[in-house]
């Protein structure tokens, strides 16, 4: 993530998850994207987006790149 953003600007959020187990995901899930001010990314940061992860294989990856525009009500 570039080291300074204005809200209202955009940047790409370069994402990959991937199931580290033996058997596979039974069902989709929710990936969301927070802004934090610090180091410890709580849902009390701001929500800046999502994506929906399929189910994965056993050893199978999700990747994606979205492009994600900061809120210009955030301060």
């Amino acid at each position: 993530m570039p080291p300074l953003l204005n809200t209202g600007g955009t940047f790409v959020l370069n994402n990959t998850v991937a199931n580290q187990g033996t058997t596979s995901t039974s069902a989709s899930t929710t990936m969301s994207y927070y802004l934090s001010t610090d180091a410890t990314i709580t849902t009390a940061d701001s929500w800046i987006g999502s994506r929906t992860v399929s189910s994965l294989a056993a050893g199978a990856s999700s990747s994606a790149s979205p492009t994600i525009t900061i809120s210009t009500s955030l301060t």
